[in-house]
């Protein structure tokens, strides 16, 4: 299920019983729950133990039954993480030769520095890339797509 899906049920709750009494009935304040019904914050989701004890409390398996149909989807489409992951690896053996060739005369310039600490942020926004594009992979049989 995507964070997409996760929030569209959780306006759908919010619009059916009040915001209000969901964010209640999830146990949190009203800026948690507008955060979790938020599409603008793709990264903050209702955590999986919230979405059982709404479901409890309200009787209704809103969540539970958007999960069993994403399920009976079958194969389910994701970005390729293949490429990006050879990318990262090319970028890390790039910042490797970069740091050797910088140290090479054993000084290192503020230029130098400022550099490398670029080289190494970019790197690292790659590689948190890459943890998001594997993050995302559904379990089971899967379509890859390229990126």
């Amino acid at each position: 299920m995507t964070p997409e899906q996760i929030k569209a049920i959780c306006h759908e709750l919010g619009d059916t019983f009040t915001h209000k009494k969901m964010a209640e009935t999830a146990g949190v304040n009203a800026g948690t729950w507008s955060d979790y019904c938020n599409y603008e914050k793709p990264d903050v989701t209702i955590p999986l133990g919230r979405m059982f004890a709404i479901e409890r409390k309200l009787g209704r398996r809103d969540f539970t039954a958007a999960i069993i149909e994403h399920d009976r989807g079958g194969n389910a489409e994701a970005a390729d993480p293949r490429r990006p992951a050879a990318q990262v690896a090319q970028a890390i053996g790039d910042a490797l030769v970069d740091l050797t060739d910088m140290l090479a005369d054993e000084t290192i310039t503020p230029a130098e520095k400022r550099e490398a600490m670029e080289k190494i942020a970019h790197l690292s926004a790659r590689v948190a890339a890459l943890s998001a594009s594997v993050a995302s992979l559904p379990t089971g049989r899967v379509k890859l797509r390229a990126v």
